[in-house]
C-alpha cells in the first residue's frame, strides 16, 4: 500500500511539472521534470517486477548514477555563481565516475546495492541544500524564503536525505538481525519520499505563480 501511495505522489509531481512547464521556465525546472519522469518510470517498473519476485537492485543502481548527476545539474542552475556552478557540476561528475569504477571492482556486480555511492551522493545533496539556504539568507535585500519556489524543493531533498541516509547506512545490519525493524525503516523512508514529492509539487506551483502573478 505504501508503495502505491508513494508512486502516486511522484505521479502528481510529474503531472504538475509537465502541466505548468513553459518555454520561459528556468533550466532547473525542465531538468527536474525530466528527473521526475525517469524516477516515475523506474519506480513503476520496479513495483511490478517486485510483484513477480524479480530482483530490482540493478535498476535502482542504474537509477543512482542518473539521479545524483541530474540533481547536481539542478543545483548547478539554481546557484547563480559561475565558480560555484562549475565546481559543483565537475566535482559531482568526478565523484560519480570514481564511485562507479570503485563499486564495479568492490561489488563486482550491479545486483548488490551500491550503498556507498548513495551515502556520498546524499551527503553531497545535503551540503548543496544547506548552501542554497545560506545563499537565500545572504542576499543583500531581505526576502522571505517561503516565497522562493526552489526553497521548498531544496528543503524536500534536505529532509529526505537526512531521514534516508541513517537507514541506508544501517540496512545491512538491520536486515541481518531484525527484519521487522528493517521493514519499518523502509516505510519511514517511503514516507520521507512522500514529503519530498509533496514539496516539489508546491515548488512547481509557486514557480508557475511567479511567472504569472506578481506576489
Amino acid at each position: 500500500m505504501i508503495d502505491f501511495i508513494y508512486i502516486s505522489f511522484i505521479a502528481v509531481s510529474v503531472i504538475t511539472g509537465l502541466f505548468l512547464l513553459k518555454k520561459t521556465s528556468p533550466l532547473w525546472t525542465r531538468v527536474l521534470v525530466i528527473f521526475l519522469c525517469v524516477t516515475l518510470v523506474n519506480e513503476v517498473l520496479c513495483y511490478f517486477l517486485k510483484k513477480n519476485r524479480i530482483n530490482t537492485i540493478v535498476f535502482y543502481n542504474c537509477y543512482l548514477y542518473f539521479r545524483f548527476p541530474m540533481l547536481a545539474w539542478v543545483y548547478f542552475d539554481v546557484l547563480r555563481n559561475k565558480k560555484i556552478q562549475k565546481n559543483i557540476f565537475l566535482s559531482f561528475l568526478g565523484l560519480t565516475g570514481l564511485f562507479f569504477v570503485f563499486n564495479l571492482f568492490f561489488y563486482k556486480s550491479f545486483f548488490v546495492f551500491h550503498s556507498g555511492y548513495f551515502l556520498a551522493g546524499g551527503i553531497y545533496v545535503i551540503i548543496l541544500s544547506l548552501q542554497h539556504t545560506y545563499f537565500l539568507m545572504d542576499k543583500e535585500s531581505p526576502h522571505n524564503p517561503l516565497k522562493e519556489p526552489f526553497f521548498w524543493i531544496s528543503s524536500g531533498f534536505l529532509l529526505y536525505f537526512l531521514g534516508a541516509l541513517p537507514f541506508i547506512g544501517a540496512i545491512k545490519l538491520l536486515t541481518k538481525y531484525n527484519t521487522i525493524l528493517a521493514s519499518q525503516q523502509l516505510i519511514i523512508t517511503k514516507s520521507m519520499s512522500i514529503v519530498l514529492y509533496s514539496l516539489i509539487t508546491i515548488g512547481f506551483i509557486l514557480q508557475w505563480r511567479r511567472k504569472n502573478y506578481s506576489y
